[in-house]
């Protein structure tokens, strides 16, 4: 990884030493699931991977689509069983993954927390773009709403791109943040 942009240093510093549960493992976990293995070193850290339709037998194959191999791993890593999903995401379990035993919760956009959830563990649940936003001081554009976000996004991205600015169309339009933080410029 390249470590030219300070931010990529805070993020990744964000992470050390915290227990991390990467909460479902679509296009957004994977991205953050290579980014956390590939460039955490410190063997104090955790991280845990819950999604509802992979498991521990499903391990392997994550690592082999991701490309990463286990022995290049510095954290310690573990897949949580799926059939344990409903009573982790109920608050049913206690164990060193339940949300209450957790630091940080990086949550997929399209995992349903229940609000009761919410409320009692606001402060651990993450996306990838807050922890983004949080330490990069570059210039951002946010689109947020119901509909039109994707059309508005993908002009926006458009007309800056046209008119000779270096600029990305990152977050839930299929892109993941943690996938560009290297070819992100706080100048872009």
């Amino acid at each position: 990884m390249n470590r030219e942009n300070e931010y990529i240093e805070k993020i990744l510093n964000f992470f050390e030493e915290k227990q991390i549960l990467i909460l479902g493992l679509g296009v957004e976990g994977k991205s953050a699931l290579k980014f956390l293995l590939e460039n955490l070193k410190n063997e104090k850290t955790q991280v845990f991977v819950l999604d509802k339709n992979k498991g521990v037998n499903d391990l392997e194959d994550i690592l082999l689509d991701l490309n990463i191999k286990m022995e290049n791993v510095k954290v310690n890593f573990n897949m949580i069983d799926k059939n344990e999903y409903e009573d982790i995401m109920k608050d049913n379990l206690d164990t060193k993954y339940s949300f209450k035993n957790i630091d940080v919760i990086l949550k997929s956009p399209g995992i349903k927390i229940e609000d009761e959830m919410v409320k009692k563990y606001n402060e651990k649940i993450y996306s990838q773009i807050e922890i983004f936003l949080k330490y990069f001081k570059g210039i951002t554009i946010g689109v947020t709403g119901t509909k039109g976000k994707s059309t508005t996004s993908s002009l926006i991205h458009f007309i800056l791109t046209e008119c000779g600015y270096k600029s990305h169309l990152l977050g839930n339009i299929g892109n993941p943040v943690f996938n560009e933080l290297d070819d992100i410029s706080e100048k872009d």
